[in-house]
């Protein structure tokens, strides 16, 4: 029991740190990299078997790609602007160690939490990872300002709608073929936002137009893969269910 938990305080350990220790500098990154690396490597071993399907691992990989063009391509569009991230060479490999960890981490995580629910609450096992993961990548300060205006409905719409569709298909990549095409997905996506010098000045519609439709247009590719590659397993969980 006190096993299983470990995992869970570590991950509500690594929130805490992330948003309310005040860390700057450099150790803005270096203290969660290391709660994260540690989250990675404890779930890596408490997962009994980590997947490698090839299948899902290229579908994961081509979905990743389609989003990230159709969003550089909506520059051509709108324009694009400056990175906000630092491109020196130290703010790039601060950058890359931590989305790498925050990936591994959370990703890893995920697939322990859905692990652990998936034979019980098939449906919970999706659900409530995609939420609680969603959290990771917003400010618990943004989320205590928020109110009934036009600023919280663009918030809402052009940034926890695509941060929250994305996490609901990475929970769906981790049910269908383990954490490491969910981690591969996000880390496409992450990396190459931190990594590009300049991104697509886009509105803020079409940020959440694009950011809500793509992930969905990746759960329908995933799972016409599945229906295809695992007939069998489909009837069998219908008929379980």
């Amino acid at each position: 029991m006190i096993r299983s938990l470990i995992p869970l305080v570590l991950l509500v350990g690594t929130y805490a740190v992330t948003y309310f220790l005040g860390l700057s500098g450099v150790l803005f990154y270096a203290v969660p990299t290391i709660c994260y690396l540690a989250l990675f490597f404890i779930t890596l071993k408490l997962i009994d078997d980590v997947s490698l399907d090839k299948g899902v691992i290229m579908v994961a990989g081509a979905i990743s790609v389609l989003q990230l063009s159709v969003y550089m391509f909506t520059g051509v569009i709108w324009g694009f602007g400056d990175s906000p991230f630092d491109h020196s060479w130290p703010g790039l490999t601060l950058n890359l160690l931590y989305v790498t960890s925050q990936v591994l981490g959370l990703e890893f995580a995920r697939a322990y939490v859905i692990n652990s629910l998936k034979y019980r609450h098939e449906t919970l096992a999706i659900i409530l990872p995609s939420i609680v993961f969603t959290l990771f990548y917003v400010s618990p300060l943004k989320l205590a300002s928020l109110s009934l205006d036009i600023g919280t409905m663009k918030w809402i719409a052009s940034i926890f709608l695509p941060l929250l569709t994305r996490s609901a298909l990475a929970s769906y990549m981790v049910f269908s073929g383990g954490p490491i095409p969910s981690a591969i997905y996000i880390g496409i996506l992450d990396i190459s936002k931190r990594t590009i010098p300049v991104l697509p000045n886009i509105e803020w519609f079409v940020s959440g137009a694009l950011g809500a439709f793509m992930p969905l247009l990746g759960y329908v590719m995933l799972a016409s893969y599945n229906i295809v590659s695992r007939p069998r397993l489909i009837v069998r969980r219908h008929k379980s269910g």
